[in-house]
């Protein structure tokens, strides 16, 4: 395996001496360990690693890019030389950011977990563990995922920097009964580095999630107030509304810039910058500098997430040329969201909504159509509120809409702000939120 710098400069070169004035490479190479236990002790462990190559050349008004798996010599100059065999016209040409144009963002590594030793996922996943059954619950399963990834950014510009990302995941499973029935809760937790990792706090909740759901009663069909906790948020979102916000994901735009989609308290942006973020980075994946971006300010669309070259791949994708065998490649060229941060500013609180249905996480959140955001899932938890406080659980419930509909009918909001999602990412960093009017279909 080379070297990260190496890889680059060969990339480099070779772009260069085909013909091309400038050029930038980015490579990665990542690993992740994961380890799985159950109420008997460790099951097992998986390793998987990927490495690659991207690289963007430019001549005046003209560019393409190119993208290999793998890290040696060879490969790196063919995707040098192939990116710029594969340029076209370009507007606006391509400006490559000088050595000052990345900001520093703390908190993104810990050396500590590119030196992990297996000896210590046994005391990690003990802990969490012991967080299910000291609360008086089962265990099912418990899970740990260490990810580490490194990064250099090298352009004829002067740029050649290397980061190191890391990502301690901790997810762990509870069952709890009452007679024949039996109520299951998962929850995960992501940090950036061994010292913050908390997996007993990770155990305790699932089993206050299953534990909280002992004793439930039926909810007529109708339509109701339903607060949505962040994890039930993330469950609709990330799948339902972030890929309409990235510019060429969806084929039709669905929302229009300068569009109403929430009150105006709601606000929704994109922070790669934010310190410690659980998706936070440098440089997103084609080599560019890592910047926010406002996606929905004041209930109104500023338009799509455009990163890099993520709009120039998908609207032209013909100039994106892979050099594999099959057209295959280890690390994608489409960067994405990061850290999608859901600020509530001026919001009414939830202690004003009276009675709502209370939802926590959403199962086969599969929306048919990010076009339309249209959804049908099932609650994975929820309780009745009354008179704002959770006067008890139900039974499973299903929730019917259009996430543009969740959006428009927003009327409150809660204190109880939460990151949701996988490592690496995207999450949504968002408190609970309330939408006046959903369909629930009882069960």
């Amino acid at each position: 395996m080379m070297d990260l710098k190496v890889a680059t400069a060969a990339a480099l070169e070779a772009a260069c001496a085909a013909g091309a004035l400038s050029a930038e490479a980015f490579a990665c190479e990542e690993r992740k360990v994961t380890f799985l236990a159950g109420p008997k002790g460790l099951e097992g462990s998986t390793a998987v690693g990927a490495c690659g190559v991207g690289i963007r050349a430019a001549g005046p008004g003209q560019g393409g890019m190119a993208y290999s798996s793998g890290l040696d010599r060879e490969r790196c100059a063919a995707a040098g030389r192939g990116a710029w065999a594969a340029r076209r016209r370009l507007e606006p040409p391509w400006r490559f950011p000088g050595p000052e144009a990345a900001q520093p963002v703390p908190g993104l590594a810990d050396p500590m977990v590119s030196q992990f030793h297996p000896a210590q996922a046994q005391a990690l996943l003990a802990e969490a563990a012991q967080g299910v059954t000291a609360a008086g619950a089962q265990l099912t399963w418990v899970e740990l995922s260490v990810l580490g990834r490194r990064f250099q950014v090298h352009n004829t510009l002067g740029v050649d920097q290397g980061v190191l990302a890391t990502w301690v995941e901790v997810g762990a499973g509870a069952v709890a009964r009452e007679g024949e029935q039996a109520y299951t809760a998962n929850v995960r937790r992501v940090w950036r580095s061994l010292a913050e990792a908390c997996p007993l706090e990770v155990g305790q909740g699932a089993a206050a999630l299953a534990l909280s759901a002992l004793g439930p009663k039926p909810v007529p069909t109708g339509r109701y107030p339903v607060v949505f906790r962040p994890r039930a948020l993330a469950d609709l979102f990330l799948p339902g509304l972030v890929p309409a916000l990235l510019d060429g994901e969806v084929d039709a735009q669905p929302y229009r810039e300068g569009e109403g989609l929430g009150p105006a308290w709601f606000n929704l942006f994109d922070d790669p910058l934010r310190a410690g973020g659980p998706a936070s980075r440098a440089w997103d994946e084609t080599g560019e500098p890592a910047r926010r971006a406002e996606l929905i300010s004041r209930g109104t669309f500023q338009g799509p997430l455009r990163l890099g070259g993520h709009a120039f791949r998908r609207r032209q994708g013909r100039l994106t040329t892979f050099i594999e065998a099959g057209g295959a490649y280890a690390l994608g060229p489409v960067p994405g969201a990061t850290n999608l941060v859901v600020r509530a500013q001026g919001a009414p609180p939830l202690g004003n909504v009276d009675r709502a249905l209370v939802v926590d996480g959403l199962l086969g959140a599969f929306v048919t159509d990010p076009a339309t955001g249209g959804f049908s899932v099932t609650a994975a938890h929820a309780w009745m509120m009354e008179q704002g406080r959770l006067a008890h659980p139900v039974n499973r419930v299903m929730l019917s809409g259009r996430v543009r509909d969740v959006l428009s009918g927003l009327i409150a909001a809660g204190d109880d702000l939460d990151s949701v999602g996988y490592a690496p990412g995207p999450y949504l960093i968002t408190p609970s939120l309330c939408c006046a009017d959903v369909q629930v279909t009882g069960g």
